[in-house]
């Protein structure tokens, strides 16, 4: 596999910002399972938080990286190191500020349901009250 290649590409500070979004989008389709959880240290989940910094201006790498968390929160493994870093703390902020933006909501909305799979994934949104609230108000919500 040239899972590594892929990774040193879109890591790379000297890529532009399409080809970050595209290798991202690729990466986010892989089925490893468990295997992520082999390249979630050092420089590769550094960038995954970074990209999840809502101060960032292209917002597709947001909503690209939303979508790899979720890929990733398929295995067991790689969700318990998400849940252990400061990513899914940084959900209940970019769903506040990109709420208006369903494809955004969408994605965090899936990354839920994929962690509730695992019991980190019950413990850490029951302790998230305004994220419950807002889950609440997205089913009343009629979206006119």
């Amino acid at each position: 596999m040239y899972i590594e290649d892929f990774i040193k590409i879109t890591i790379n500070p000297n890529a532009i910002d399409e080809l970050k979004i595209e290798m991202i989008g690729l990466l986010s389709h892989m089925r490893l399972g468990n295997v992520w959880a082999n390249y979630l240290k050092g420089p590769f989940f550094t960038f995954i938080e970074t990209c999840l910094n809502t101060q960032i201006k292209e917002e597709d790498i947001i909503l690209e990286t939303l979508g790899l968390v979720a890929n990733l929160c398929a295995s067991k493994k790689s969700c318990k190191i998400i849940a252990d870093s400061s990513v899914l703390k940084m959900l209940p902020d970019i769903m506040d500020e990109k709420q208006e933006d369903d494809e955004f909501v969408l994605q965090i909305l899936y990354i839920l349901y994929k962690m509730l799979s695992y019991d980190l994934g019950v413990q850490f949104l029951l302790s998230q009250i305004k994220f419950i609230n807002f889950c609440i108000d997205l089913i009343e919500d009629t979206n006119k």
